[in-house]
């Protein structure tokens, strides 16, 4: 995949930004191509070992010299979709940006992305993703990406304890009821005394993204803290010019009451905000222009 020495990466200029040279990228990385949209622009996403079956895909493609794909879902597609409708130069925000999956989209198309993960392992994998598609050309520019390892909240913490599971592929949140082990139920019960705790600041959306950058898509997967991220971009939601033109963010009832929320705050915040909103699955699709949301359908 090229020289492990080789240092791609930007120097920071956001504060609290991630250096991903510091983190390192050991070579080689295993990824893959995600299945995009037709018109999309191709981009690659580091494998995670927890993903046994891309991974296996990707290294059987990667030794018959072959292009490994992995296979996206409803909810990525629709981010791509929305990236494409998007104004060039328009910036997509990515609260809970797990490997990837729908992060690389915005800098392959020439926009700019500011990526907020909290869990370590994941950061990780997110400076592998973009060290592959820098070496593979599918980011032309090096200074489109911003990665932060934080949570995001309704205002600037120091210091927050974030909870996982046992294993890299479990989800992390800042509530213990709202962590998702990927196991049995049996095995998750026997495992909830075995949390992980690791604390990590929290920055809000708005204390990151600077005033002059437009905003095309925000994208919020927070194990139910949804209402807390949208608080803390109170500034963006009320800009004249450059406001967010697509919000999706998961609106799951459950994980909203385990981590201790209301489940219809996030849309009464959003709707005074001057949004439309319509339900996407688990997720909300919200526009300030109603017609922009009509023509999409759960599949």
């Amino acid at each position: 995949m090229g020289d492990a020495s080789w240092s791609p990466f930007p120097r920071v200029t956001y504060p609290r930004a991630v250096d991903c040279n510091a983190i390192g990228v050991r070579t080689p990385v295993v990824g893959a191509f995600m299945n995009t949209v037709s018109g999309q622009n191709p981009y690659l996403v580091s494998v995670g070992w927890w993903e046994k079956s891309r991974l296996d895909e990707a290294l059987a493609a990667a030794a018959h010299g072959r292009k490994a794909v992995m296979h996206s879902g409803p909810d990525v597609n629709v981010i791509q979709r929305l990236n494409l409708e998007t104004a060039p130069g328009a910036a997509m925000v990515d609260v809970g940006a797990n490997v990837g999956f729908m992060t690389f989209v915005a800098p392959a198309s020439g926009r700019p992305v500011f990526a907020i993960e909290p869990h370590s392992y994941n950061v990780a994998k997110l400076c592998e993703g973009w060290w592959l598609n820098l070496v593979n050309r599918t980011i032309v520019r090096q200074n489109l990406v911003h990665i932060f390892h934080a949570a995001a909240g309704a205002t600037y913490r120091p210091h927050v304890t974030l909870f996982s599971g046992p294993d890299h592929h479990d989800q992390a949140s800042l509530s213990e009821d709202a962590v998702i082990m990927r196991t049995s139920p049996s095995t998750s019960r026997g495992r909830a005394g075995h949390l992980r705790r690791k604390r990590i600041p929290m920055l809000t959306v708005d204390s990151i993204v600077p005033d002059d950058v437009p905003i095309g898509v925000v994208k919020i997967d927070v194990q139910g803290h949804e209402t807390a991220v949208i608080r803390g971009m109170s500034s963006i939601l009320q800009r004249r010019t450059g406001y967010p033109e697509f919000i999706y963010f998961e609106h799951d009832p459950n994980l909203i009451r385990k981590a201790g929320g209301d489940v219809d705050e996030p849309l009464r915040l959003l709707t005074a905000a001057g949004y439309h909103c319509k339900r996407y699955g688990e997720n909300q699709l919200c526009s300030k222009s109603p017609r922009s949301i009509k023509r999409y359908s759960y599949p």
